[in-house]
């Protein structure tokens, strides 16, 4: 699945991969049969700050053949300290630019393993369940 940036950019925001054997379990635990399906939403809770909810909670993937989310801020304000002017601050700030999850609204935020490609402007990572994910230093 893709997002794409507003016009005229339309380029890609998130784009978000599964492998045909990527799906491990079911929400309620059970594992997924041959030919079973299920309806995956992705929504933009946060356009600005790069943050998304994925559901249904709970559905999870085969740490073999992990679902790719991949964020792309080449359209986004460079300008990371909201101080007016893009400078060292900011390139020290992307540097540290990284994916975060959080397992309910209320709890912590964990960094997870994730790939910068700083030249893109684009953070890739492999995603094992559903919950809520950002792109924040």
């Amino acid at each position: 699945m893709r997002i794409n940036y507003q016009p005229p950019s339309g380029e890609d925001f998130l784009r978000f991969e599964v492998p045909g054997d990527g799906l491990l379990r079911k929400p309620d635990g059970s594992a997924f049969q041959p030919g079973d399906s299920i309806l995956i939403t992705v929504t933009v809770v946060d356009p600005a700050r790069f943050e998304f909810r994925f559901e249904p909670a709970g559905l999870q993937f085969s740490p073999d053949h992990p679902a790719r989310l991949k964020l792309y801020y080449y359209n986004a304000n460079h300008d990371f300290d909201d101080d007016g002017v893009v400078d060292s601050t900011d390139t020290a700030i992307e540097h540290t630019l990284d994916l975060w999850r959080q397992e309910a609204a209320g709890s912590p935020w964990f960094r997870i393993a994730s790939v910068k490609f700083e030249e893109l402007d684009e953070v890739d990572a492999n995603i094992l369940s559903f919950t809520e994910y950002a792109l924040a230093w």
